[in-house]
């Protein structure tokens, strides 16, 4: 990950791991967060078909947009496995600040694009960096929550999640540093634009703890 603030990434790191602790105490909202994780897994492999010409996909966008969607069912199979009455849908009431979830990544995507408007590679690199952003930060989450259920003794894990998360994640800021020339500049200016932006989101989930308790 592009180097950031330790102190604000400790404070980050601290709330989510509040969070999660707290939500794998109560099994409704645990399935909530875990059709959670599962809606954003999903809004992750529509964003990306619908930022792509069809006609134009290859072999790695097509990988990208199977892992993202295989990822999908596999926190929903495991929501619906804990209780079904409360994943049905991804409906807000079944989801644990599911607006917010969505606002992020609308946020991210935005963001990129508005910093690429000067690239000839502005659709691809928007798809790539929007990609790195999420997915560095998606990596630090899933690494955190695997932990949480480690030591509550939860019967499953994302260790291939993990797996495949760091292995796209190579590859994609591999692409990104071949065609794009201000890669370091630009880079570091996304990565404290989206620091702020998950710290928000993640205060949004905590709260949902706190009205709880």
């Amino acid at each position: 990950m592009m180097p950031l603030s330790p102190e604000k990434e400790i404070d980050i790191k601290k709330d989510l791991l509040s969070f999660l602790k707290a939500v794998v105490q109560d099994k409704r909202q645990h399935t909530h967060w875990l059709n959670t994780l599962a809606f954003m897994e999903h809004i992750g492999s529509r964003k990306i078909i619908k930022s792509q010409d069809s006609t134009k996909l290859d072999h790695f966008v097509l990988q990208h947009i199977s892992e993202e969607a295989r990822h999908a069912f596999y926190f929903k199979n495991l929501a619906h496995k804990l209780s079904p009455s409360d994943c049905p849908t991804f409906e807000d009431i079944y989801l644990i600040k599911g607006s917010a979830s969505e606002d992020y990544f609308q946020a991210i995507d935005h963001k990129a694009e508005k910093n690429l408007t000067d690239s000839p590679s502005k659709n691809i690199l928007n798809y790539l960096y929007t990609t790195w952003l999420i997915e560095e930060r998606a990596l630090m989450l899933y690494e955190l929550y695997n932990q949480v259920l480690k030591s509550n003794k939860l019967p499953f894990n994302l260790n291939a999640i993990l797996r495949e998360e760091d292995h796209h994640l190579k590859t994609v800021i591999q692409i990104i540093q071949k065609k794009d020339l201000d890669f370091k500049e630009r880079a570091t200016r996304l990565f404290d634009y989206e620091k702020e932006a998950f710290s928000s989101l993640v205060k949004e989930w905590l709260m949902t703890i706190s009205d709880r308790g």
